[in-house]
């Protein structure tokens, strides 16, 4: 079994979904800031297999830019990771006040 999840800002792995579990699977989570003014947020998403406790697999990176530089915790983005049958991964990021988006997506086989 393996999960697909994000590091947080103290480096802890936080899964969002499990590719073991029925398929297609699609959550939705809601990020923020962790600092005052922050113009950029940045989600890595990682791979993290059970057999290998430690190691994280990199998927890739989503990017949003732009933010209103309010203060730690304001900005809200929505985060949506999906896996279909044939372990097709589509990851997008959204900020709620601007719009502004970015997507990929990416084969796990």
């Amino acid at each position: 079994m393996s999960q697909i999840g994000i590091k947080l800002a103290n480096h802890d792995f936080f899964p969002i979904i499990e590719d073991a579990t029925s398929l297609p699977v699609e959550k939705k989570i809601e990020l923020t800031t962790v600092r005052d003014g922050q113009p950029t947020v940045q989600i890595n998403l990682y791979k993290k297999d059970e057999e290998q406790q430690e190691e994280l697999t990199y998927v890739g990176t989503l990017i949003i830019e732009d933010l209103k530089g309010g203060s730690q915790g304001e900005a809200t983005i929505s985060l949506k990771v999906s896996l279909d049958e044939d372990r097709h991964l589509l990851a997008e990021a959204v900020d709620s006040e601007t719009g502004n988006k970015q997507s990929f997506g990416i084969s796990l086989d």
